[in-house]
């Protein structure tokens, strides 16, 4: 029985969606998921390689290379809450995104809600390292932290708000929208993110999440 919807854009991530893909389609817990992908703007096969991994994979291709308009294509073909959004990088099991739709259909639970964020920095330099050392210490990190890769929404929290906002910041757009007591971070269940690996790519990643979160005001 499928109880959990999962929506995964997927931009020109032939490989890393093939790894997601994977996981999410192994072992007897995997068919509880309602897993969409939405392939936007690629140029390479991501699309043919989602189809591939297991019949139960739902691809939706659209044109334009926007997360939101993927988001907006996965709303309009998943079927299922609690819904999860899931970015094609990280890495996850079955187990942890079930784990999420049962705490939010547990009566008076959260509406939004994410796994513990892993972020491996093994292969990063030392700068870097030392960037995500101080960033787990910080108030956004230890106050009801969504997102980074993986939020999950009951159908009452995807209530909230209408159509998906032309921003940047998806993650922290959501975020925002709750209360802290109504915002769950599973400290047993995580999942991970591969940092970027060199100090100019992480400037420039931190460019962009600045950017994004400019955004905001005027868009909530």
């Amino acid at each position: 029985m499928v109880t959990m919807s999962v929506v995964i854009p997927a931009h020109n991530e032939r490989t890393l969606i093939q790894r997601l893909l994977g996981d999410l389609t192994s072992g007897p817990l995997a068919a509880s998921l309602e897993i969409v992908v939405v392939p936007n703007g690629c140029t390479d096969d991501t699309a043919a390689v989602a189809a591939s991994i297991d019949p139960r994979v739902v691809v939706s291709s659209i044109a334009m290379g926007s997360k939101i308009a993927a988001l907006r294509e996965g709303d309009r073909v998943a079927t299922v809450f609690p819904r999860a959004y899931v970015d094609a990088d990280v890495t996850v099991t079955p187990e942890t995104l079930l784990a999420l739709a049962d705490a939010l259909r547990r009566p008076g639970g959260p509406l939004v809600a994410s796994p513990r964020l892993v972020v491996d920095s093994s292969r990063a330099s030392w700068p870097v390292r030392q960037h995500f050392r101080v960033w787990e210490l910080t108030d956004y990190r230890r106050q009801g932290h969504i997102g980074s890769g993986i939020y999950a929404l009951a159908e009452s929290g995807r209530a909230r708000f209408g159509d998906w906002p032309n921003v940047i910041a998806d993650d922290r757009f959501v975020q925002q929208l709750f209360l802290p007591g109504e915002r769950l971070t599973l400290p047993d269940h995580s999942f991970s993110v591969e940092s970027p690996r060199t100090l100019r790519a992480q400037i420039l990643r931190g460019a962009r999440i600045v950017r994004g979160n400019r955004e905001l005001p005027s868009a909530i």
